[in-house]
């Protein structure tokens, strides 16, 4: 005779299963799968933008284009630094300068005055030191996008690290899921077989070829969004809650000068940005950072890339009315923290390989846009197939509208900074008006139509035409056109036309 064990003999009642309703079950399933599109669609707009965020530099001289500078007219580090100390109030305060330079048409400066927190960012004349005004914020806009960042909204960089972990672990526990079938996904492609088999394909050949790339980019953007948070997390038990210390401590950071109370003549500059170059001659000058100009107790110190190390960073600050040594920070004499940092801030930027690694990075984040919303659609269908979820259709009108939204309003943010090109005055808030106004209409197209697929048809025909109008446009708004850009030898503006 067998024995059978409690409950299990003959005539006994079928073991109940414990867990969650069934009324439970699908609100739990249905809050995932809202929490997942909606996330997914936030890493999609990270990474579209991230790969307008690699060619900053290049978007900031394209957005208003002007003539270079003859380099042999170009201000002097001391008359940038005079301008700014009379015309900002910069007692008490401090600068960072960019170096002039001849690739650049404006010279970026970021200012504070004396008992402010509040910090200015400027645009001068590399000739005559002047002012300028900051018409356009294309660069700024997509730059901060990447980051979910704006200065209003400071919180936002911390939902972009949150984001960043989830994606990263989805990326290790897919690798690890998925790990014998890789070779296979690589190169399999069924154009014969239903749409959803070759969205299938797409999104599995996409993630295998941009797997590297985005554990690279989800682990160094992650890093770089909650390292605040990170470091004020160590500040307490390490530095007793001083958060400065603990930079210092972890990164190698230089200490902040404290007001003396004692006046003096302005430094010379010339002398001070010699005497830096002097004790790191590896050292290419970038930056300039004036602290306490006109106290005794000011500093002055100058920074740049460093040939010493990958990504290496040096700089050497002096005391600014002695020009005696305060700080030399420099590849050899780094905190493991702060070579985690250096390393982390090269990776996610590509500043190395030059412009074809960057355009190849583009082209990555273009791929990890493509593997997220069809992530999205097959997963979707799926979960359509298996169950009538009332809000399946919602969320496939969604991703098409906000996921491919973006394309068309980064489109119409282009054209209209052409358009409004030959006009006077800041004209910002128009392009950014415009580009959040598109995105949300063709959100709101996509979502009223119940044809999933030709919503998504008529929004990449819109971004089509109006990426495709660019150049056009800037051969009737300014003379350093695609044509014109190429001739004056400005390849970073004639590349965001070509791209």
């Amino acid at each position: 005779m067998a024995v059978t064990g409690p409950g299990h003999g003959a005539g006994a009642a079928p073991p109940t299963r414990r867990g969650l309703s069934p009324r439970a079950r699908v609100r739990s399933y249905d809050a995932h799968a809202w929490v997942g599109v909606v996330a997914s669609l936030l890493l999609h707009a990270m990474f579209f933008a991230g790969a307008f965020a690699l060619f900053r530099s290049e978007l900031e001289e394209w957005q208003d284009p002007r003539p270079l500078a003859d380099p042999s007219r170009l201000a002097t580090p001391a008359r940038l630094v005079d301008r700014l100390v009379a015309e900002h109030g910069l007692a008490g305060g401090e600068a960072w300068v960019r170096f002039p330079s001849p690739r650049r048409s404006l010279v970026e400066a970021h200012v504070r005055a004396g008992g402010s927190a509040e910090w200015r960012e400027l645009r001068l004349d590399p000739v005559t030191t002047a002012t300028a005004t900051a018409r356009s914020e294309v660069a700024d806009l997509l730059y901060q996008l990447h980051f979910l960042h704006h200065d209003r909204v400071p919180a936002g960089i911390y939902v972009a690290g949150v984001l960043g972990v989830a994606m990263l672990a989805a990326l290790v526990t897919g690798t690890v899921v998925h790990l014998r079938d890789l070779r296979g996904q690589l190169v399999r492609f069924r154009p014969e077989r239903p749409m959803r088999s070759v969205w299938s394909d797409l999104h599995k050949v996409l993630g295998v070829l941009g797997l590297p790339f985005q554990i690279v980019v989800a682990w160094s953007g992650t890093l770089l969004c909650l390292w605040p948070l990170l470091l004020r997390g160590v500040a307490w038990p390490v530095a007793g809650g001083d958060f400065e210390s603990a930079e210092r401590l972890l990164i190698g950071w230089h200490e902040h000068a404290q007001p003396s109370g004692s006046a003096v003549a302005m430094p010379d500059v010339e002398a001070l940005v010699a005497a830096a170059r002097a004790h790191e001659p590896a050292m290419d000058p970038e930056w300039m950072h004036v602290e306490l100009p006109g106290d005794a107790a000011g500093t002055f110190a100058v920074l740049g890339a460093s040939s010493e190390a990958p990504f290496g960073t040096a700089d050497v600050r002096l005391g600014a009315t002695d020009g005696a040594l305060v700080h030399h920070g420099e590849p050899a004499t780094e905190t493991a923290g702060g070579a985690a940092l250096r390393w982390t801030v090269g990776l996610h930027f590509a500043r190395y390989g030059g412009a074809a690694l960057r355009v190849a990075e583009a082209l990555l984040a273009i791929g990890a846009c493509a593997t997220i919303l069809s992530g999205n659609w097959i997963w979707i269908e799926r979960r359509r197939a298996r169950t009538a979820a009332p809000h399946a259709s919602f969320l496939e009108r969604l991703s098409v509208g906000a996921g491919l939204g973006i394309v068309a309003a980064t489109g119409v943010l282009l054209v209209t900074n052409r358009l409004l090109l030959p006009l006077a005055g800041r004209f910002a808030v128009a392009e950014v008006s415009a580009f959040f106004a598109t995105w949300a209409a063709c959100t709101a197209f996509a979502l009223g139509r119940a044809d999933a697929r030709r919503s998504a048809r008529v929004v990449l025909t819109i971004a089509a035409a109006t990426l495709v109008a660019v150049p056009w446009l800037g051969a009737l708004s300014t003379p350093l056109h695609l044509v014109g850009a190429l001739a004056a030898g400005r390849f970073d503006i004639a590349g965001v036309d070509l791209g």
